[in-house]
């Protein structure tokens, strides 16, 4: 799904845990099941042991978070846009607090809500 030096940072920051968990922002072409399948794939290859994943969506917005718990509770979170091609745009560790106003975002009933609407406007300027 994503170039071996993605998948390089993205494995050598679940090793070190940081922070309580490890937030991904990517683009996509894929739909919410096809990332889930293929990132929960790509992480067994790895070596990572999956416990639980949770997929956060709407189908009215082109944004969701796949969040993925993986051996001691650690957590991952992959924050996806609909775009053109697998891309990674961003690796960052975070505490868990952090990425909990993207999924509350996600799970109310705002079309586009304030979060997703300046994520999109950063990733797609003037749309």
């Amino acid at each position: 799904m994503f170039s071996n030096e993605s998948w390089e940072e993205i494995i050598s920051a679940v090793n070190k845990k940081d922070k309580t968990c490890l937030e991904v922002i990517m683009i996509t072409p894929f739909g919410p099941t096809a990332i889930k399948r293929s990132l929960e794939k790509e992480l067994k290859l790895r070596g990572v042991k999956i416990n639980n994943t949770i997929n956060w969506w709407s189908a009215s917005s082109p944004f969701g978070v796949l969040e993925i718990e993986i051996e001691d509770g650690y957590k991952l979170f992959f924050i996806w846009s609909q775009g053109e091609k697998n891309q990674v745009l961003k690796i960052t560790p975070k505490d868990d607090i952090d990425i909990k106003i993207i999924i509350e975002s996600l799970a109310s009933s705002n079309v586009s809500p304030g979060v997703m609407r300046t994520f999109s406007h950063a990733r797609f300027p003037g749309g």
